[in-house]
């Protein structure tokens, strides 16, 4: 009898210890919505980008997933209530929410905005026609697991024609559900940035701290925030809530038997990227002089004006890596010189970005240098960010 006791006590603290050290494949669930073709406001280019990157990364760490991709109010509803159903299977169940799309605040309440958005004539119309955060946070409660986080990549500008003056970003939840993480792409009444590759800024840098091995939760937000400062250069800064005090790995906890890691030595740092590293002329070329008076001129005034960018003749086009300027010259009919300038940023020989070209019509060179560095100076703030990708 005695003997029969002690098994069953084995077998119940050894039960115990496997679910506080482990989360399976069955006990993990996620859902991820991404809305980019929306009718009646802005598109956005990255949120479905986001919804599958954000899949895959989860799948990879044992999630079962659900995606919604364009999604309407009766979907994203439906996926939520679905969720909160899934994890009221296990006491011991993570449940992950993912958003990326339009989101706006109504009088301190957050509504994510489906992707059929033409039916929003008004803010009083945003609780029945969008979908409240408030109800992701009760359906994902009342599910009584351990643990819920929920992610928003949706702190952009309101995007109705009757938005307030000064309407912009979420808001701050004051009061989640115990057991649950709330992670905004930045702060309270803030924008986030979209983005200038595949996917948002935040997203990109969440997307790295869920492939990075051996990470806690808390260290995924943590590392995920630290990387949004550093590569927005201090502009965006992601918000968290957090009513969790327990210790949770979405992947494989860090093996404490396991030899420390080689001591690598430091890599070369790629190189000068956050410059400009090519500058060609086409069209009706001016001669060496007039080429050498575009280039000294702007290069005095992008120094005059602190931008960090340094012309290096063809540099970029021979590394594939960086950036570059072509300038097309042709004459106006009325004489004046025209340039279209048209500044193009690689990464590994693949062009990253192109913007859209400036055109200057002035009477002489150094007027046409100090048009375009006026242009550069202007879009600083975006080539820093194109910086920060390419590296």
């Amino acid at each position: 009898m005695k003997k029969a006791v002690y098994l069953i006590l084995f077998l119940l603290i050894g039960s115990v210890l496997f679910a506080q050290q482990n989360v399976s494949a069955s006990q993990k669930f996620a859902l991820v919505i991404g809305n980019s073709n929306y009718t009646g406001i802005s598109q956005l280019r990255n949120p479905v980008n986001d919804a599958n990157d954000m899949e895959a990364a989860l799948r990879a760490l044992g999630f079962t997933v659900e995606k919604v991709l364009d999604g309407t109010l009766e979907q994203m509803e439906n996926a939520v209530l679905n969720l909160g159903r899934r994890l009221t299977a296990s006491r011991n169940s993570y449940g992950f929410f993912f958003f990326a799309g339009h989101g706006v605040q109504s009088n301190g309440e957050n509504f994510l905005i489906p992707v059929v958005a033409d039916n929003i004539r008004s803010e009083a119309q945003l609780r029945d026609r969008a979908v409240s955060l408030q109800f992701i946070l009760n359906s994902l409660g009342d599910a009584g697991n351990e643990l819920n986080m929920i992610v928003l990549d949706a702190c952009r500008d309101n995007p109705f024609g009757w938005a307030r003056s000064g309407s912009r970003g979420l808001s701050v939840v004051s009061q989640a559900p115990s057991g649950t993480i709330i992670m905004y792409a930045t702060g309270a009444n803030s924008t986030a940035d979209d983005g200038i590759g595949r996917n948002g800024l935040f997203t990109e840098q969440l997307l790295n701290s869920l492939r990075t091995p051996g990470l806690s939760v808390l260290e995924v937000f943590n590392r995920t925030g630290n990387d949004v400062i550093r590569v927005s250069g201090g502009r965006q800064h992601p918000e968290i809530s957090i009513r969790f005090f327990g210790s949770a790995y979405l992947g494989s906890r860090p093996d404490p038997s396991a030899p420390p890691a080689a001591v690598l030595q430091p890599v070369p740092p790629p190189p000068a990227l956050g410059r400009i590293a090519g500058l060609s002329f086409e069209g009706d070329i001016p001669g060496v002089r007039e080429r050498h008076t575009i280039t000294a001129g702007l290069r005095q005034a992008m120094e005059a004006w602190n931008i960090d960018l340094e012309l290096n003749e063809n540099a970029a086009s021979n590394t594939g890596h960086g950036f570059s300027i072509n300038i097309f010259f042709s004459q106006t009919p009325s004489g004046l010189l025209e340039a279209e300038a048209t500044i193009t940023f690689l990464r590994n020989g693949r062009v990253l970005h192109q913007n859209s070209p400036y055109i200057i019509r002035e009477t002489n060179e150094t007027l046409i240098a100090r048009r375009i560095a006026e242009e550069l100076r202007r879009d600083q703030a975006f080539f820093n960010r194109v910086n920060n990708a390419i590296r």
